[in-house]
């Protein structure tokens, strides 16, 4: 499931980057439930650990304490990603069990 989950994010994120309407649908119909699902009890405005707030796509691309959370440039380098291969995030119960 952890490479089913890491690829879906690579090619949602970077459906991300392109233009404005059509990635704010893709980011709500694909990414949002992802997010919801397994970061959002931690990274929202209310108690963003890591400083990341992925209630929405502006959180999502802006990132946190670690800098970029998405990397535009190379998708399968962002940091999100590496912690979810890393089954490091969510740390309750990684993707990789889901």
């Amino acid at each position: 499931m952890r490479t089913f989950a890491v690829l879906t994010f690579v090619l949602i994120g970077a459906a991300c980057t392109a233009t404005a309407t059509a990635t704010d649908n893709v980011f709500d119909k694909k990414v949002a439930p992802i997010l919801v699902k397994h970061c959002i009890e931690c990274h929202n405005a209310n108690d963003f650990k890591g400083k990341l707030d992925l209630q929405s796509k502006a959180g999502f691309l802006r990132g946190g304490e670690l800098g970029l959370a998405f990397n535009e440039t190379i998708p399968a380098e962002s940091v999100i990603l590496q912690r979810v291969q890393a089954d490091e995030m969510p740390p309750e119960q990684p993707l990789a069990e889901n």
